[in-house]
């Protein structure tokens, strides 16, 4: 249900992951058609590798064509999580956001420190993610937010942390 409507949304991923060494490659594409953004597609690569430490760093390249956007928004970010135990762990992101249209430009970037822990349940997640944007329609002055997330994850739930 999306805005009081029931709306559908289906379509194929492809996902390939190459090992390069200490390095990963991983390679996602996915085709999907719903009922109110119609056809869309997004194209991930994640260039990823495990740290010292149980620190685990990711750099993600994404784009996403839809159907009745104009342009071609895309992607690049830098993800460093560090596990602090078997039930909670921290991460930071810096995410750079581009759009094609009308020009080739940055459009905002954003700053985020995510606390993650179970709780209650192994499968029930409390995530607080305090951020600050810096929107190009704000002449890239800052805009602090926070996020309050509860997740439920089903299936195998081991490798979460």
């Amino acid at each position: 249900f999306h805005s009081g409507k029931f709306e559908i949304l289906a379509g194929p991923r492809y996902r390939y992951l190459m090992p390069l060494g200490s390095w990963d490659l991983r390679f996602t594409q996915e085709l999907t058609w719903s009922s109110d953004m119609r056809w869309q597609s997004r194209t991930r690569f994640d260039l990823e590798r495990p740290l010292p430490k149980d620190l685990f760093f990711r750099t993600t390249l994404e784009g996403v064509w839809s159907e009745n956007v104009p342009g071609y928004p895309y992607t690049l970010s830098f993800i460093l999580r560090q596990p602090l135990d078997n039930k909670r762990a921290l991460q930071y992101e810096w995410i750079h956001s581009f759009q094609t249209h009308p020009t080739n430009e940055l459009d905002e970037e954003l700053l985020l420190f995510r606390y993650r822990q179970r709780f209650v349940r192994d499968w029930l997640f409390l995530e607080i993610v305090p951020q600050y944007r810096y929107p190009r329609s704000r002449s890239f002055d800052a805009v602090p937010g926070i996020l309050f997330r509860l997740e439920m994850v089903f299936g195998d739930i081991s490798n979460i942390f």
